[in-house]
C-alpha cells in the first residue's frame, strides 16, 4: 500500500470508527471474561431504578413519578428526584441480554464505544482536526477514570454517562464563542441534567468560568442571542426531569441523603495517579497534560490557556487545598464527595494534552506512526488497571447468604445478581420525613388498622396490595407513601374510594369490611407533568430544527465547492 493510500486510509472516518469498536472491546474484554459483576456503593439502587422502567414497560404503562415494583414497593419518590435519562439505554438492553452478567460487562464496552465517537465527533466538529480529535478520544475515554466510576468504588452511573456528554458542552461552548453555533451546548447541558444533576452542577460551573473570562466576547449581539437561545432549549428539554422534581421538592418535606463530614483530595493521590490506579483523581495522561501545558506555556493560544488555568482552578477546588471544613457547612454539603469535580479537569487536560502533543510532532514524518504507539500505550494502560480490578474482586465472597448486597462482595450468578435487585431498600432517600417511622412496615409489608393493630399485606407490585381481615375496620394504613403533589386513584375491589395521607405521610384509605380484599393504587400523569411533556418536545423541535438548518448549510457549502 503506498503513502498516499495510508493517508486516505487514516482520513477514512469508518477506519476510525472500527478501530474505536476493537479498542472498546479490549478495554471490557478482562471485565468480559470474568463473568462476575463487583457490588459496588449504589449498584443495587440504580439496577432497581432501571428494573422499575423495564417493568412499567412491560406491564404495559409509561413509568411513573414513583416506585411501585423496586425499593420494597413502598412508592417512594426515587424515580423523580433522580433523573432517568441515562437509564434508557441500559432498559433498552435489559430487553436484548438474557444474562444479566452478559448485560452489566457488555455495557461497559458500549459507553467506551460511544465514549470515543461522542468525544472524537465533538472535537473534530470544532477543530476540524482528525489527529487531535483522535488523541483527545483516546486519552479521554481509555482510562481509569470510567473504571473508577463504574465498578471501582461505586457504580456512578450518572457521572459515567455525564463523562460521555461533557465534550458537547466544552466544544459546544467554544463554537458559540468562535462561530455562535448553540446547539451542541444545549444538548451536552441537556443530556448531563438529564443523567446527573451534581455533575450538571461542575458543567455549569465550566460554563461560567468561560462565559467570564471571555465576556469582552460577548459584545456582539449575535453571540448574546446563541447563548439565549442555548439556555431557553436547555430548560425545554430538561423539562421533564426539573418539573416533577421542584414539584415534589416544594410540596413535601423530604429526606434528602446527607453525610456529616466533606473533604477534598488530598496530595497522596499524586503517587495513586502515576502508578496508574484506579482513583477518584485525574488519569496518568491528563497529569502529563498538566505538564506538557506548563512546559509550552508560551505556546499555547488564549483559549488553551483558559482551559489550562480553569483546569487548575478545578483540581483546587477538589483537593484538600480548599476549605472544605468551611465550606461543607453550606449547601456544598449536598456536593457528597468533592472528586466530583475532577471530571472537568480531566476532559481538559486531556484535550490541551492531544494539542500540544499535536504540536511536537506534526513536523514529524512519522507521526502516524507516533500516534499509534501513543494510543497502544494508553490502552495497555488501561488494561492493566482493568486488570488489577478484576484481580482485586476475584477472590472476593460471594454476595449469598449473610453477605447478599455486601459491598466489594461478587455476583458470578444471574440468580445472585437478581436477589440484590430484588433485595427490600433499607435507603429512606426522598421518603417524606414523617415517614421514617413507618419504614418497618413498609420493608416488612405490614398494613395498620384502627388504634395501631398491624396486618400483613401481600404487596404484588405496581400498587396491588391484597390482604384478609376478620372484622370491619375503619381506618386502614397501607406500607405505601402518599407525597402531596402526586394524583393518585385508590381502588378497593375495583371501586374508586379517597385515599389521603395520614400523619405519617402514608396512603390511607377508610371503611374496609371484613373478608378478602384487593387494592390498587393508580398514579396519573399530573398538569404539571403534561406540561413538562409540553415543554420538553418543543424544545426538541427547536434543537432539531436548528440542527437540521445547520447540516443543511454545510450540504450546500460543500456542493459550492
Amino acid at each position: 500500500m503506498n503513502k498516499l493510500n495510508i493517508h486516505n486510509f487514516w482520513r477514512s472516518n469508518i477506519f476510525i470508527i472500527l478501530l474505536f469498536a476493537i479498542v472498546s472491546v479490549i478495554s471490557g474484554l478482562l471485565m468480559y471474561r470474568s463473568h462476575f459483576i463487583e457490588i459496588t456503593f449504589d449498584i443495587g439502587f440504580h439496577w432497581q431504578r432501571i428494573y422499575e422502567i423495564h417493568d412499567s414497560i412491560t406491564h404495559g404503562y409509561f413509568p411513573t413519578m414513583i416506585s411501585e415494583n423496586y425499593f420494597s414497593k413502598s412508592g417512594s419518590a426515587v424515580m423523580s428526584m433522580y433523573p432517568q435519562f441515562n437509564l434508557l439505554p441500559m432498559v433498552i438492553l435489559t430487553f436484548i441480554f438474557k444474562s444479566l452478567i452478559n448485560l452489566y460487562n457488555v455495557s461497559f464496552i458500549i459507553i467506551v464505544f460511544f465514549d470515543l465517537l461522542i468525544s472524537y465527533f465533538s472535537s473534530l466538529g470544532y477543530n476540524k482536526n482528525k489527529r487531535i480529535s483522535f488523541i483527545f478520544s483516546i486519552s479521554y475515554v481509555v482510562n481509569t477514570r470510567l473504571l473508577f466510576y463504574y465498578c471501582g468504588v461505586a457504580y456512578s452511573i450518572g457521572t459515567v454517562t455525564s463523562i460521555s456528554f461533557l465534550p458537547f458542552v466544552l466544544f459546544g461552548f467554544l463554537s458559540l464563542l468562535d462561530k455562535n453555533k448553540w446547539v451542541e451546548l444545549s444538548f451536552g447541558l441537556s443530556a448531563i441534567l438529564l443523567s446527573h444533576v451534581i455533575s450538571f452542577g461542575a458543567s455549569i460551573m465550566l460554563v461560567f468560568i468561560l462565559f467570564i473570562v471571555n465576556i469582552h466576547e460577548f459584545k456582539d449581539r449575535k453571540k448574546i442571542f446563541a447563548l439565549f437561545k442555548s439556555a431557553i432549549t436547555t430548560l425545554m428539554l430538561t423539562s421533564i426531569f426539573w418539573i416533577p422534581f421542584v414539584l415534589i421538592s416544594i410540596k413535601n418535606n423530604l429526606n434528602i441523603p446527607r453525610i456529616d463530614y466533606i473533604a477534598g483530595d488530598s496530595s497522596s493521590t499524586i503517587f495513586s495517579i502515576l502508578d496508574n490506579k484506579v482513583t477518584s483523581s485525574i488519569t496518568l495522561i491528563a497529569l502529563i497534560g498538566l505538564i506538557l501545558c506548563i512546559v509550552y506555556y508560551r505556546r499555547l493560544n488564549p483559549k488553551l490557556r483558559q482551559l489550562f488555568w480553569t483546569s487548575i482552578a478545578f483540581i483546587i477546588i477538589s483537593s484538600s487545598l480548599f476549605p472544605w471544613h468551611i465550606a461543607g457547612s453550606t449547601f456544598l454539603i449536598h456536593l457528597q464527595f468533592p472528586y466530583r469535580l475532577n471530571i472537568i479537569p480531566q476532559l481538559l487536560l486531556c484535550y490541551l494534552f492531544a494539542e500540544i502533543f499535536y504540536l511536537i510532532i506534526r513536523e514529524q514524518k512519522n507521526s502516524f506512526v507516533i500516534i499509534a504507539l501513543v494510543s497502544l500505550a494508553t490502552l495497555c494502560l488501561q488494561m492493566d488497571a482493568q486488570k488489577e480490578t478484576v484481580g482485586n474482586f476475584s477472590n472476593r465472597p460471594e454476595s449469598v447468604g449473610q453477605n447478599i448486597g455486601g459491598f466489594y462482595t461478587v455476583a458470578r450468578s444471574d440468580k445472585e445478581f437478581r436477589n440484590i435487585i430484588n433485595m427490600k431498600a433499607s435507603s429512606t432517600d426522598y421518603y417524606p420525613q414523617s415517614s421514617l417511622n413507618s419504614v418497618n412496615n413498609i420493608i416488612d409489608s405490614v398494613a395498620v388498622y384502627d388504634k395501631g393493630n398491624k396486618l400483613p399485606v401481600d404487596s404484588m407490585g405496581n400498587g396491588k396490595f391484597s390482604f384478609k381481615i376478620s372484622k370491619n375496620i375503619s381506618k386502614l394504613t397501607l406500607p405505601f407513601l402518599y407525597y402531596n403533589g402526586i394524583d393518585y386513584q385508590v381502588k378497593l375491589d375495583g371501586n374508586t374510594v379517597k385515599g389521603y395521607s395520614n400523619k405519617n405521610s402514608m396512603m390511607t384509605i377508610d371503611n374496609v369490611d371484613k373478608g378478602e380484599h384487593f387494592v390498587q393504587i393508580i398514579v396519573h400523569k399530573t398538569k404539571a407533568e403534561m406540561i413538562s411533556y409540553v415543554f420538553f418536545f418543543i424544545g426538541l423541535v427547536i434543537l432539531l430544527s436548528e440542527a437540521f438548518n445547520v447540516l443543511l448549510k454545510k450540504i450546500k457549502l460543500n456542493k459550492g465547492k
